[in-house]
């Protein structure tokens, strides 16, 4: 929602309105900075200046509290920012799978999602394309493991904490994810292709190129 500059200003904008004077001191940041940060917020509709003093929009503040009670409740520590790229030939076929897409995150048992959009498609020469903007915990590196196997997310930034510290056991489980499904990943393809080979053969078969002598 916000760069790392203006989420610190909404913060102590959150509980009241300040002046510019007041959200430098209490911020620590160069004077120059703030008024920088607050015009671009002013410009995307964040916050709103009443005489002197600057405030979040309502909207944006019942958002951030909304966040501040589901971190407190959340047991996961492990916070990341994903995008999910999709691409279809037809908008309302796109649409309907980020549709789908959004529905399976949400249902999705070790992630605490802090908030999920979908960006609007557009078209990119033959197809439409468009993306879901994912911030949520998730539960351990395994978990992480199976949401990138299975969703195939473009990026993943780890947002927090700076620090990430893991127990044996949990290595080892990561570890026995990964290769449980690379190994069936690769059956599944083995299966493919040998499927393949078959279905080339009967049609090879069928249209003569392969005979039998008696």
């Amino acid at each position: 929602m916000f760069p790392e500059n203006q989420k610190k200003i909404a913060l102590k904008l959150l509980s009241n309105s300040q002046t510019l004077d007041e959200l430098v001191e209490s911020t620590s940041f160069d004077k120059k900075v703030i008024e920088k940060e607050l015009r671009e917020m002013l410009k995307r509709k964040l916050v709103k200046k009443s005489e002197d003093r600057y405030l979040l929009e309502s909207k944006i503040a019942n958002e951030l509290n909304k966040r501040k009670a589901l971190q407190e409740v959340d047991p996961y520590e492990l916070r990341v920012q994903a995008f999910i790229e999709m691409q279809a030939i037809k908008k309302d076929l796109l649409e309907t799978y980020l549709g789908k897409l959004e529905e399976s995150l949400k249902k999705y048992e070790d992630i605490t999602i802090y908030s999920i959009s979908k960006e609007k498609p557009l078209k990119q020469g033959e197809y439409f394309s468009s993306f879901i903007d994912l911030n949520c915990t998730v539960k351990d590196l395994a978990a992480l493991i199976k949401f990138m196997f299975f969703y195939g997310p473009t990026s993943v930034e780890v947002i927090k904490p700076e620090k990430f510290e893991i127990k044996a056991d949990d290595l080892q489980d990561a570890l026995m994810t990964v290769s449980q499904m690379t190994q069936n990943y690769t059956n599944y393809i083995a299966k493919l292709i040998k499927e393949k080979e078959i279905n080339d053969l009967d049609r090879k078969i069928s249209q003569g190129k392969i005979g039998f002598k008696p």
